[in-house]
């Protein structure tokens, strides 16, 4: 049976097989951290794990031939889709709603900071975060949209464990800096 980085690479060299077999591998590895992402973003409560995955491999599986290299970096662009998919669908959310209504995040554990943040500011803030240290974005989009624990990080990313810990830190001060209003 093949790996996933195996897949990826088989994909990469032009195998399409090769990418409805790495669905069928990552899918249920999908659908668990979808679950997850959702549960920590209660206000994407109108999505399910299962259209969440769907739109991740959407966006995900519709490039011909993507450059990924191993499950690592899929699992980081993966992660990524997700708060693309999140943020997209709260920003369809509030452009349907006449009155601008706040969303709870699991911000004020994950983050520390106030829990009625407008995901769009979250958002925001982790692009300045990308023009900053673009490294530490991929432990906060895994840990806060896909709600992935510091040992998974750390075996996505190849980093220790510490240094996920340490990153996440460094992460987090810098949001919080930015989400709060002087």
């Amino acid at each position: 049976m093949s790996t996933a980085t195996d897949l990826l690479r088989q994909w990469n060299r032009g195998d399409a097989a090769s990418r409805d077999r790495l669905i069928e591998l990552l899918y249920a590895e999908l659908r668990s951290v979808a679950g997850r992402a959702l549960a920590l973003n209660p206000n994407a409560q109108r999505l399910q794990p299962t259209e969440l995955v769907n739109e991740v491999v959407l966006k995900l599986f519709t490039v011909d031939q993507p450059d990924w290299q191993d499950r690592a970096q899929f699992l980081g662009i993966a992660a990524h889709a997700m708060r693309q998919v999140l943020v997209d669908q709260y920003r369809r959310t509030q452009s349907n709603k006449r009155a601008h209504q706040r969303v709870t995040l699991a911000t004020q554990t994950l983050l520390g900071i106030e829990p009625d943040t407008d995901l769009h500011l979250v958002d925001d803030a982790l692009e300045a975060l990308r023009r900053a240290a673009p490294d530490l974005v991929q432990v906060v989009e895994m840990k806060f949209f896909a709600g992935m624990t510091n040992p998974e990080i750390a075996h996505a990313l190849t980093l220790s464990e510490s240094t996920v810990k340490r990153h996440w830190r460094s992460a987090r001060a810098f949001l919080i800096s930015e989400l709060i209003e002087p």
